[in-house]
C-alpha cells in the first residue's frame, strides 16, 4: 500500500493509490469556476503552521481596520512589500476561502472587500513573492455584534451525492448547507470515525453553503459524519454512507501528436501543434510547454492550455518557439489525475533581433538608520570573533621601553647587592642569590658566566674599575705608586667629570644605548625603540613576544625564543566594548546576462561613508569615543617576565689611536674600518661605546696637570687645546708610564669595558664567548590600566580600516555582477548607473563602451558621468542601449510610476 499527496484546490489530500507508480495530477475541484486559491506553503501560513521562508520573505500589513467592531460590507486594506516583488496577497476573513486583493501599484497598497459573519471572527493576510514564497501572516481581531438570541443547534444538511451511493471517482465532492440563529463557526468530518483533518471543509458563504472532497477507503463502505458547531459550542450531526469502487483508474490517458514531427526544423517565432487525448473515463485538461537548452539542461516554459471543441478528442496550440535546439512536451490528464505525455525534439532556425523581454522590478530601498555592530567580548569572545590572525594583525599599542629597559638595567646592576657603590677598590658583588650559572647544563659558579661579566661591567665606577691590561694599566701603577694626584681612582674621576664612587656611564644612557644600538636594528622594532604590541600578544601575555623579537636575519635577537616572555595584562574581568556603524548600501541592479544568458535581477553593496576623517570605511569605529570603544578588567600596573640575550664580538675590538686626524673623524654616524662604529651596533662593544658616547660626547674644556713634588708630572686633557669634545690627551714626564695615545675617552671606556667582560676573579673568559642572557623577574613593563586603555584608542583608530574589512570579510564577494543599478539621485529623481571601475563588483571590470545610448549601434550616447559613475535619468516608457561586458547589446525599457520608489525595467539582448 502507498500513500501519495494530491493537491486538491487549495489543500493537500491523502490518496490510497493501490499499487505501482502513478502519475499524479491537479484534480478538477467543485470550486473550479471559481478562481481557488490555490498554494498550501500560504494556507500553512493562515492556519498559523507557518511556510518556507527565505532570507528575505515578503512582508505583509493590515493597515485597516485594526481592531474592534466592524459592519458589512467590510474592506481591509493594507500594504506589502519584497525585494523581487510581490506576485499577490490573498485575504480570509472568517472561515472562507481566501480572496486575491486587489492593487494599482504593486501591492504597496491593496484592498479586499468581503462579507463578515456575525460575532468575533479573525481576518488574516498573507502575500507571496515572485518566487512564490510566503510571508509571516498578519491578522486582526475584529467582531460584528449581532442581537440575535443564539439559543438553538446549528442545522446541517447534506444535498449531495446521495446516501448509498457509488461515486465513480475514489474521491467524493460532498456538498452541503448549514445555518444557526447566530452563526456556524465550523464544520469537522470523521470517516468510519476517524478525523479527517487533511484539509478544511470549504465556504464562502460563512457555511451558508459548504463543501468537502472526500478520499474514499476502495472497496469498502465509508461512513461520513459531518459536524457543524456555532458560537456557543452547540453541535449537529448530518451523515452519509458512500461506497467505495473496488478498483482505482490505473490506465493515463493517451496523447499524440500529428504535428509537429520528432526532429522536424522549423524557421519562425511559433511552434503550432495538433494532436488528438483520449481516457476511458475522460480528460480532464491539456497542456503544452517548450523547453529551451541552456547549457546541457533544460529551462521550461510555464504551461499553457491547448484549444479543443470536442472534449479533447482533437485539439490545437501555437507557442512560441525558442531560437536553436527545444523540446516540445504536451502533457494529458484524466479525471483521476493520471497523466500521459507526449514530446518531440526541435531545431528552429528562426533567430529573432531581440531576445523575449524580462520584467526586473528595481526599488530605491528606505532609508534606514545604519545597522550597528555591538560587541561585548571577553577573552573567549575575542577568539571567537577574531581569528588568530587578524588578532597578530590588529596593533594595540606601541610600547615605549624606557620603563622597562630602564627597570631591566637597574635589576641587573643591584642583582648582586649594591656595595659597589662605596668607595672601594672591590666592589664585593654576591650574586649567590641569583640564578646565574644555575640555569646552566652543567651548573657553574655564577662568577664565571657571562652575566656577572655584565654586572661588573654596569657596576664599573672610578673606584673599583680595574685596568690591568689596558693601556691605562701603566698610568695606574705610576699614579698610584707616586702617589700623584691621590691616586689613579681619583684622576679618572676628575677627568671623567664624575664622582669617584659613581658609575662611568649612567642608567639612562646605557638605556639609550641599548634603545638606540641594540634595540633599533631589530627589524621588527618601531622607531623610537617601541615594541608593537598586537591583540595576540595581550591575549597570551606577550609570550609571542619572543617570536618576534627573537633572532631575525643577522641580528642575535632581543628575547630569547626557548623563554617566552610573561606579563599578564588582562584580568579574569576583562571585556572588549566595541561599537561600529555600517556604510554599506544595497541596490538593486540587473545582471544583464545572469547565470543561464537570461537577464536577472541582483543586488550590489557600496560604501556610502559620509563620516570623517576617512570616507571609504565599510564599518564606521570611533575608538577615540568611550560611548563606542572602551575596556575594562586591565592589570593597574602589569610588570613583565623575560629573557634577554647580548651577543659580543668574536674578536677585540681595537681602540681608534693609529692616526690624530683619522681617529678625530671615527664618529658613529662616519665609522673607519676596523674600529667600534664599523662593527654592527647590537653587538655589546657596540652598546658600551655607545653608551660612553651618549655620556661624554659633550666633555670638553678639561685640562689639569699633576705635580709631583711641585714638578709638573702629567697632564690630561678632554676636549681642549681645540681638539673635538671627548677627545683625550694623556701626558706624563719624559713619558713616565707609557701613556696611552690621544683617544677619544668613550674608545678608553669601551677598551677598558672589554677587558673587564673577559678578566676578573683570576680567570678570563674567551673573546667572543660574553655572550649574556639575563632571566629577569617582575620586570615594570611601564604601562598602567589607563595608559593601555589611552594608547590602545589611537592605535585602533589608525588601523579602523584593516579591523573593518578582516571582520566584515570580502563583501565584494558576495555582491552581484551586476551591469546596471538602480539610485535615487540628490534631486530625489530616479536614476540608473551604469557599473563603474571602482564599485566592489566580484567580477574583472570589462566594459569596452559603459553608458547609455539612445540607438542599438551605440553612436549617440545619452548617459552623462556624475564623477564616478555614467547616469541617465529614468523617465516613462523610455528605450536606450548598451553594451555588457560579454560584448553583448542590451535594450533597456523602463516603466516608472509615480512614486519612483519602485520603476519596472524590460532587458531584453540583441540577438541578431
Amino acid at each position: 500500500m502507498q500513500l501519495r499527496t494530491l493537491c486538491l484546490g487549495c489543500s493537500w489530500l491523502i490518496l490510497n493509490a493501490g499499487c505501482g507508480p502513478i502519475a499524479l495530477e491537479e484534480a478538477a475541484g467543485f470550486d473550479a469556476g471559481r478562481n481557488p486559491f490555490d498554494a498550501a506553503a500560504v494556507l500553512g501560513q493562515f492556519n498559523g503552521e507557518g511556510g518556507t521562508q527565505t532570507a528575505r520573505a515578503p512582508t505583509v500589513q493590515i493597515t485597516s481596520p485594526t481592531s474592534g467592531a466592524v459592519s458589512a460590507p467590510l474592506t481591509v486594506r493594507g500594504s506589502a512589500d519584497d525585494d523581487k516583488g510581490i506576485a499577490s496577497v490573498a485575504v480570509r476573513v472568517g472561515p472562507n476561502q481566501p480572496l486575491y486583493a486587489t492593487t494599482s501599484d504593486n501591492y504597496r497598497s491593496w484592498s479586499v472587500s468581503s462579507a463578515i459573519p456575525n460575532g468575533d471572527f479573525t481576518v488574516t493576510a498573507v502575500a507571496l513573492d515572485q518566487d512564490a514564497n510566503p510571508s509571516a501572516p498578519a491578522r486582526v481581531q475584529l467582531s460584528n455584534p449581532s442581537n440575535l438570541p443564539d439559543d438553538a443547534a446549528p442545522t446541517l444538511k447534506i444535498e449531495s451525492p446521495p446516501d448509498g451511493s457509488s461515486p465513480l471517482q475514489p474521491i467524493a465532492l460532498v456538498r452541503g448547507i448549514a445555518g444557526d440563529d447566530r452563526g456556524v463557526v465550523s464544520i469537522s468530518l470523521t470517516r468510519n470515525g476517524v478525523a479527517m483533518t487533511e484539509r478544511e471543509v470549504e465556504t464562502d458563504d460563512f457555511f451558508a453553503h459548504w463543501s468537502r472532497t472526500v478520499p474514499l477507503l476502495p472497496g469498502e463502505a465509508n461512513l461520513l459524519v459531518f459536524t457543524a458547531t456555532d458560537a456557543g459550542g452547540r453541535t449537529t450531526t448530518a451523515q452519509i454512507t458512500l461506497q467505495g469502487r473496488a478498483s482505482t483508474d490505473r490506465s493515463p490517458p493517451t496523447v499524440a501528436l500529428s504535428v509537429p514531427a520528432d526532429l522536424a526544423a522549423l524557421n519562425g517565432p511559433t511552434v503550432e501543434l495538433r494532436g488528438t487525448a483520449s481516457d476511458d473515463i475522460g480528460i480532464r485538461e491539456v497542456k503544452a510547454r517548450v523547453g529551451r537548452l541552456v547549457g546541457v539542461d533544460l529551462v521550461w516554459s510555464d504551461y499553457s492550455p491547448v484549444t479543443t471543441t470536442d472534449g479533447y478528442a482533437n485539439f490545437t496550440a501555437s507557442l512560441p518557439a525558442p531560437s536553436g535546439p527545444f523540446q516540445l512536451e504536451v502533457r494529458a490528464i484524466d479525471l483521476s489525475g493520471l497523466a500521459g505525455a507526449v514530446t518531440r525534439n526541435l531545431v528552429n532556425a528562426y533567430l529573432p533581433e531581440w531576445s523575449d523581454e524580462v520584467l526586473l522590478p528595481l526599488r530605491v530601498h528606505a532609508a534606514v538608520t545604519p545597522p550597528q555592530l555591538n560587541l561585548a567580548l571577553d577573552r573567549t569572545g575575542i577568539d571567537e570573533v577574531f581569528t588568530e590572525q587578524i588578532q597578530r594583525d590588529i596593533r594595540l599599542l606601541e610600547l615605549d621601553t624606557n620603563a622597562l629597559v630602564t627597570d631591566a638595567v637597574n635589576q641587573i646592576k643591584t642583582s648582586c647587592g649594591v656595595r659597589w657603590r662605596e668607595n672601594n677598590a672591590d666592589p664585593r658583588h654576591d650574586c649567590s642569590s641569583t640564578n646565574y650559572g644555575k640555569d646552566r647544563n652543567p651548573v657553574i659558579p655564577w662568577q664565571r658566566t657571562p652575566e656577572y661579566s655584565m654586572v661588573r661591567l654596569l657596576t664599573m665606577t672610578p673606584a673599583n674599575v680595574v685596568v690591568a691590561g689596558t693601556s691605562l694599566e701603566a698610568l695606574e701603577g705610576v699614579a698610584n705608586g707616586l702617589n700623584i694626584g691621590g691616586g689613579f681612582q681619583q684622576i679618572l674621576a676628575e677627568t671623567m667629570g664624575i664622582p669617584i664612587t659613581q658609575e662611568i656611564v649612567s642608567t639612562a644612557n646605557v638605556v639609550r644605548a641599548l634603545q638606540e644600538f641594540w634595540m633599533q636594528t631589530h627589524p621588527n622594532v618601531l622607531p623610537g625603540a617601541k615594541l608593537p604590541i598586537t591583540l595576540y600578544d595581550a591575549m597570551h601575555e606577550l609570550m609571542p613576544l619572543s617570536e618576534r623579537f627573537g633572532p631575525v636575519g643577522a641580528h642575535p635577537g632581543l628575547l630569547d625564543p626557548a623563554f617566552p616572555p610573561k606579563s599578564e595584562l588582562l584580568t579574569p574581568t576583562f571585556e572588549m566594548r566595541l561599537t561600529a556603524t555600517s556604510n554599506l548600501q544595497w541596490m538593486d541592479g540587473v545582471d544583464t546576462t545572469g547565470t543561464t544568458g537570461i537577464a536577472s535581477k541582483d543586488y550590489l553593496a557600496i560604501k556610502v561613508d559620509k563620516t570623517g576623517p576617512t570616507f571609504d570605511d565599510v564599518l564606521e569605529f570611533d575608538f577615540n569615543n568611550p560611548a563606542r570603544f572602551d575596556v575594562v578588567g586591565l592589570v593597574n600596573a602589569p610588570r613583565a617576565d623575560m629573557r634577554m640575550l647580548l651577543r659580543e664580538n668574536p674578536a677585540f675590538v681595537r681602540t681608534c689611536t693609529d692616526n690624530a686626524n683619522a681617529c678625530k673623524a671615527n664618529l658613529p654616524n662616519a665609522p673607519r674600518p676596523g674600529y667600534v662604529w664599523a662593527n654592527p651596533r647590537f653587538q655589546i662593544e657596540s652598546v658600551v661605546a655607545g653608551a660612553a658616547n651618549f655620556q661624554f660626547q659633550s666633555r670638553s674644556g678639561y685640562s689639569k696637570t699633576y705635580n709631583l713634588l711641585f714638578i709638573p708630572a702629567a697632564i690630561i686633557t678632554v676636549g681642549a687645546n681645540g681638539n673635538p669634545a671627548g677627545w683625550s690627551t694623556f701626558e706624563t714626564f719624559g713619558s713616565l708610564g707609557s701613556p696611552p695615545p690621544p683617544q677619544y675617552l668613550w674608545e678608553t671606556i669601551s677598551e677598558v669595558g672589554q677587558v673587564a667582560l673577559h678578566r676578573f676573579s683570576n680567570m678570563t673568559l674567551p673573546e667572543g664567548q660574553v655572550n649574556v642572557a639575563f632571566s629577569l623577574t617582575n620586570i615594570n613593563v611601564g604601562l598602567t590600566a589607563d595608559g593601555i586603555r589611552s594608547a590602545m584608542r589611537p592605535a585602533l583608530q589608525d588601523q579602523r580600516a584593516k579591523l573593518s574589512n578582516q571582520l566584515l570579510g570580502d563583501y565584494q564577494k558576495n555582491n552581484g555582477a551586476i551591469d546596471f543599478f538602480y539610485q535615487l539621485g540628490a534631486d530625489n529623481k530616479p536614476y540608473l548607473n551604469f557599473v563603474a571601475a571602482s564599485d566592489p563588483l566580484p567580477k574583472p571590470y570589462a566594459y569596452a563602451t559603459p553608458g547609455f545610448f539612445a540607438d542599438p549601434a551605440l553612436t549617440q550616447k545619452i548617459s552623462t558621468s556624475d564623477g564616478t559613475h555614467e547616469r541617465i535619468p529614468v523617465v516613462q516608457d523610455a528605450t536606450f542601449y548598451m553594451k555588457d561586458d560579454t560584448g553583448a547589446v542590451i535594450r533597456v525599457r523602463s516603466v516608472v510610476p509615480a512614486d519612483p520608489t519602485e520603476i519596472e525595467v524590460y532587458v531584453s539582448r540583441k540577438v541578431r
